[in-house]
């Protein structure tokens, strides 16, 4: 997979330790995670961050989208994973956000989303070969990384 911090040309890739500056360097730091749409991608994620032992993790939203992955993933994991209708929800419950959708629908889930500027990074796994998808998704690349932290494609 490829990473870009921000646009392709403006930064170069998040380092190792612009990383753990996002989720804390000690054993003691916890993060939040959140999960803008929960398929098979996603709920392997969720899987891999409930199990390891890295970093603390507090909760991890998911959205009902894919009701089968996140109710087994909320069974696998009652005391981490909460299910939510709204994804506003999971953007307010999370440090880090997950963009885990259709490339045709990425534009319609974030353009109504707040984020908080001093405490979420987004994270797209949305598959940006599709010349469309990188049009519709540029206004956002351009106002979410002129006031976020980080923003990371594959």
């Amino acid at each position: 997979p490829r990473s870009e911090a921000f646009t392709p040309t403006s930064r170069p890739p998040p380092t190792k330790q612009r990383v753990f500056a996002m989720c804390g360097p000690t054993s003691e730091s916890t993060i939040k995670v959140g999960f803008l749409g929960c398929g098979t991608i996603a709920a392997a994620i969720a899987t891999g961050l409930a199990t390891q032992n890295k970093v603390k993790v507090a909760s991890i939203a998911v959205s009902h989208r894919s009701a089968s992955k996140s109710k087994a993933l909320q069974e696998s994991f009652p005391d981490l994973v909460s299910i939510h209708e709204d994804n506003q929800e999971i953007v307010d419950q999370s440090d880090i956000v997950f963009l885990c959708v259709l490339p045709k629908y990425a534009s319609q889930v974030l353009q109504d989303l707040q984020f908080d500027n001093t405490k979420h990074s987004l994270v797209s796994i949305v598959v940006r070969n599709n010349k469309n998808v990188a049009c519709d998704m540029h206004y956002f690349d351009h106002s979410f990384t002129h006031n976020h932290s980080l923003i990371i494609y594959f």
